[in-house]
């Protein structure tokens, strides 16, 4: 096994040629175009867990009273997550990925090797340009990976009780649950909970998202 991050003759990708500029471009692009797996990695994590905790939230309206989460927020409005998810969540995503990112600079990297003859002068002829890789540092980041995996699967494991309809941010079932009563003013500026309101006129309930009371809808009974 290779030492961490440090290349040897016998850990070089097969394929060594001169150290002219292009050659040394060509290994640069070789060694970082990984990096753009992690990136994508990240941007997926990052949606998946963005809708997870986005699905929770919005399921959590129905147990309690929330403020609604706003870019400018006023009165008794909450501020949207500034990394678009809650501080437990992106801070650790982010630290990872920037580890990875490390990690994988380790694994793979240039590798220059210039010969010098007995002046000091280097001799081009001799002198080779290529990747080294870290075996090691490999072994690392596949079990970073491998973490990462199993915690964003064991993020879903719980599951979401549904107490409301699922929206997952389509705005047609948003806008279906906010129909407050006329007398509900300025409701956006308070906390609000999605529940059973009191009816205008006799026939089916009606179930909103409001700043005033609520109840919990009932089995077997019909709600619009």
């Amino acid at each position: 096994m290779s030492a961490w991050g440090t290349a040897s003759t016998l850990r070089m990708i097969t394929g060594a040629s001169s150290t002219s500029s292009t050659n040394v471009l060509f290994y640069t692009w070789i060694a970082n175009a990984p990096q753009l797996a992690i990136s994508v990695l990240y941007v997926a994590v990052n949606n998946y867990m963005t809708r997870l905790c986005s699905s929770h939230e919005w399921n959590r309206v129905s147990k309690s009273r929330k403020a609604l989460r706003v870019t400018k927020p006023v009165a008794g409005q909450r501020s949207s997550h500034f990394l678009s998810l809650p501080y437990r969540w992106a801070v650790p995503l982010t630290v990872a990925s920037g580890f990875m990112h490390w990690l994988l600079s380790q694994s793979i990297f240039l590798a220059r090797l210039e010969t010098l003859d007995g002046r000091g002068n280097p001799r081009p002829d001799e002198s080779l340009c290529t990747c080294g890789y870290s075996t090691l540092s490999l072994m690392v980041l596949l079990g970073v990976l491998s973490l990462e995996a199993l915690c964003t699967a064991a993020s879903s494991l719980g599951g979401i009780k549904e107490r409301l309809p699922v929206a997952a941010n389509c705005s047609l079932v948003i806008s279906a649950a906010c129909h407050p009563p006329p007398e509900d003013v300025d409701a956006y500026k308070k906390p609000v909970q999605w529940g059973v309101v009191k009816p205008r006129f006799d026939g089916a309930g009606h179930c909103t998202i409001t700043s005033e009371g609520v109840r919990k809808p009932e089995v077997a009974k019909s709600y619009a």
